[in-house]
């Protein structure tokens, strides 16, 4: 409702696929509460349990403000969990087909480094349309070093005004397309 209220055009909406907004709601409501329901009988019979931090926070949607190369990051962990295991894992959760990508675990288990002195150095997206975790990744790879890299970078980038594409099926759901030189928009040069 809240969105309605913001933004009352229906037909400006992003939609799944070629559907009208209004059937794209009623289709999204009911996925949504089949989703939920999946995902609570999921949970009841993984034996997973969400952890919770040295701070008492129960690790659901988790905020954590911490600093890459100087570059101030704020992030919002869905979930950390603990495995039947023991095993500590970030995880995601993913109601769409969007893209997913490692380096959102590994700036996660980042954050929770920074906070805790804590590296679960797992992570995995809960598929909500497959009603599963994706296969467990390494977030080894995603040092602070590395990572800050990146961060650093980016954060120069933006500050000069520069965006590069990065092109792929994601870009129909993209909330900057329509300006994307990818996508016949204006390059960054020509707008100075």
């Amino acid at each position: 409702m809240q969105d309605f209220e913001k933004e009352p055009d229906l037909s400006v909406w992003m939609t799944g696929g070629r559907r009208k907004p209004e059937m794209d709601i009623e289709v999204r409501y009911a996925e949504g509460k089949d989703m939920v329901l999946q995902y609570l009988d999921y949970i009841s019979k993984s034996g997973e349990t969400i952890w919770t931090a040295p701070d008492g926070r129960l690790a659901v949607e988790l905020e954590i403000e911490f600093e890459l190369s100087g570059v101030r990051v704020i992030v919002y962990i869905d979930q950390v969990i603990v495995t039947n295991a023991g095993r500590l894992v970030v995880r995601d959760l993913k109601t769409g087909s969007s893209f997913n990508s490692p380096i959102q675990l590994g700036t996660y288990d980042l954050a929770l480094s920074a906070e805790y002195g804590v590296r679960t150095g797992w992570g995995d997206f809960y598929l909500a349309k497959k009603n599963k975790p994706s296969a467990p990744i390494d977030l080894s790879p995603y040092t602070p070093e590395r990572v800050g890299a990146w961060f650093k970078a980016m954060d120069s980038a933006e500050s000069q005004g520069i965006y590069i594409p990065s092109p792929g099926d994601h870009c129909r759901v993209c909330g900057v397309s329509q300006w994307c030189v990818a996508n016949g928009g204006t390059d960054y040069q020509e707008a100075s």
